[in-house]
Protein backbone atom coordinates (compact mmCIF):
# COMPACT_ATOMS: atom_id res chain seq x y z
CA UNK A 1 0.00 0.00 0.00
CA UNK A 2 1.23 3.54 -1.05
CA UNK A 3 2.43 5.93 1.68
CA UNK A 4 0.42 9.09 1.87
CA UNK A 5 2.09 11.95 0.43
CA UNK A 6 2.50 15.39 1.92
CA UNK A 7 4.54 18.33 0.44
CA UNK A 8 6.03 21.21 3.05
CA UNK A 9 5.74 24.53 1.42
CA UNK A 10 9.11 24.39 0.41
CA UNK A 11 8.31 21.80 -2.13
CA UNK A 12 5.71 23.03 -3.09
CA UNK A 13 7.71 26.82 -3.76
CA UNK A 14 10.49 24.42 -5.66
CA UNK A 15 8.14 22.77 -7.91
CA UNK A 16 6.47 26.53 -9.04
CA UNK A 17 9.66 27.70 -9.02
CA UNK A 18 11.23 24.84 -11.26
CA UNK A 19 7.95 25.74 -13.59
CA UNK A 20 8.22 29.15 -13.66
CA UNK A 21 11.89 28.47 -15.30
CA UNK A 22 11.55 25.93 -17.78
CA UNK A 23 8.17 27.22 -19.26
CA UNK A 24 9.84 30.45 -20.19
CA UNK A 25 12.37 28.25 -21.97
CA UNK A 26 9.83 25.32 -22.98
CA UNK A 27 6.15 24.67 -22.26
CA UNK A 28 6.46 21.49 -22.88
CA UNK A 29 9.45 20.38 -21.61
CA UNK A 30 8.40 22.22 -18.71
CA UNK A 31 5.40 19.33 -18.38
CA UNK A 32 7.50 16.68 -18.92
CA UNK A 33 9.76 17.70 -16.06
CA UNK A 34 6.68 17.90 -13.72
CA UNK A 35 5.37 14.84 -14.89
CA UNK A 36 8.73 13.00 -14.63
CA UNK A 37 8.90 14.31 -10.47
CA UNK A 38 5.37 13.58 -9.93
CA UNK A 39 6.60 9.69 -11.14
CA UNK A 40 9.50 9.96 -8.58
CA UNK A 41 7.08 10.76 -5.75
CA UNK A 42 4.60 8.28 -6.77
CA UNK A 43 7.08 5.85 -6.68
CA UNK A 44 8.71 6.88 -3.48
CA UNK A 45 5.16 6.20 -2.36
CA UNK A 46 4.97 3.32 -2.72
CA UNK A 47 8.81 1.85 -2.61
CA UNK A 48 10.61 4.59 -0.25
CA UNK A 49 13.23 2.57 0.65
CA UNK A 50 14.81 3.63 -3.00
CA UNK A 51 16.36 6.17 -2.29
CA UNK A 52 19.43 6.72 -0.39
CA UNK A 53 20.81 8.59 2.65
CA UNK A 54 21.36 12.56 2.16
CA UNK A 55 24.48 14.28 3.95
CA UNK A 56 21.56 15.70 6.25
CA UNK A 57 20.47 13.34 9.25
CA UNK A 58 17.18 11.57 8.62
CA UNK A 59 17.01 13.08 4.83
CA UNK A 60 16.97 10.97 2.33
CA UNK A 61 17.28 11.75 -1.42
CA UNK A 62 15.95 9.95 -4.77
CA UNK A 63 17.23 11.91 -8.24
CA UNK A 64 14.29 11.41 -10.83
CA UNK A 65 15.05 9.19 -14.11
CA UNK A 66 15.04 11.53 -16.90
CA UNK A 67 15.88 14.52 -15.47
CA UNK A 68 18.98 15.78 -12.48
CA UNK A 69 16.50 17.41 -9.83
CA UNK A 70 16.96 15.60 -6.59
CA UNK A 71 13.85 14.98 -4.19
CA UNK A 72 14.78 15.39 -0.58
CA UNK A 73 12.02 13.47 1.94
CA UNK A 74 11.38 11.94 4.92
CA UNK A 75 9.10 8.62 5.56
CA UNK A 76 7.68 7.02 8.52
CA UNK A 77 4.74 3.77 8.53
CA UNK A 78 2.07 5.74 6.76
CA UNK A 79 3.22 9.30 5.43
CA UNK A 80 5.85 10.24 2.70
CA UNK A 81 7.01 14.12 3.20
CA UNK A 82 8.53 15.75 0.51
CA UNK A 83 11.01 18.36 1.52
CA UNK A 84 12.64 19.78 -0.92
CA UNK A 85 12.95 19.72 -4.93
CA UNK A 86 16.22 20.82 -6.60
CA UNK A 87 18.30 20.74 -9.56
CA UNK A 88 21.31 18.42 -9.16
CA UNK A 89 23.82 20.86 -10.63
CA UNK A 90 23.21 23.27 -7.52
CA UNK A 91 24.93 23.18 -4.32
CA UNK A 92 23.56 20.78 -1.79
CA UNK A 93 20.94 21.95 0.80
CA UNK A 94 21.54 22.57 4.31
CA UNK A 95 19.27 22.10 7.16
CA UNK A 96 18.11 25.60 6.85
CA UNK A 97 17.03 24.86 3.08
CA UNK A 98 14.48 22.33 4.16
Amino acid sequence: MALRVRLTPRAILDLTEIRAYLVARSPTGADRVRREINRTIRTLSEYPGIGHESHIGGVRVITTRRYPYLVYHRFSRQNLTILHIRHGSRAPPTSKDL
